[in-house]
């Protein structure tokens, strides 16, 4: 096969424009430019499209049910949650499920970045830096972005949940 302008391109693959430009930078199409009157030009190779192509037309299918012992659980968690088919009230569970685990990480390292703490504590990045500036929450510049300790971070909140100050006597 010949190879294909940028329009062909497109045709033959059945997308748009913007779509195209996004497999190039995707890298997942290559792309050669020429020289022509009217400047650089975009030529695609027409048997990379065609592999392409069948690629993206190949039907994936993951197993409903897998047999004890053939794969891992990660792995069957992982179909599980990939199957379109599954429940709405399963995909929240699982996501629960993730983020109480993505907790349990956070609360193991010394150090949390901005977004480490925001997804710790349910506070905003922005609030955080203000309570940083304002030398409410103990932290310290580290390269481009903010470290903070777990510690710190809990003896903030604790003492935004101070009840006692507030208790009629």
């Amino acid at each position: 096969m010949a190879d294909l302008n940028k329009k062909q391109a497109q045709e033959f693959l059945g997308i748009s424009d913007r779509t195209l430009e996004r497999y190039v930078k995707e890298r997942k199409i290559s792309v050669k430019y020429i020289n022509t009157n009217k400047g650089k030009s975009p030529i695609f190779d027409s048997d990379e499209l065609e592999r392409f192509k069948l690629e993206k037309q190949a039907v994936t299918h993951s197993p409903a049910i897998v047999k004890q012992g053939t794969t891992s659980p990660e792995t069957v968690l992982t179909e599980f949650v990939a199957n379109p088919e599954i429940s709405a009230a399963a995909q929240i569970c699982l996501e629960v499920v993730a983020r109480s685990q993505l907790i349990n990480v956070l609360r193991q390292k010394m150090l949390l970045n901005l977004g480490e703490s925001s997804a710790l504590s349910g506070l905003s990045k922005s609030w955080l830096v203000g309570e940083i500036k304002k030398g409410r929450l103990k932290a310290k510049k580290l390269g481009n972005g903010w470290k903070i300790r777990v510690t710190d971070l809990q003896v903030y909140i604790d003492s935004q949940f101070d009840l006692s100050a507030e208790l009629p006597q």
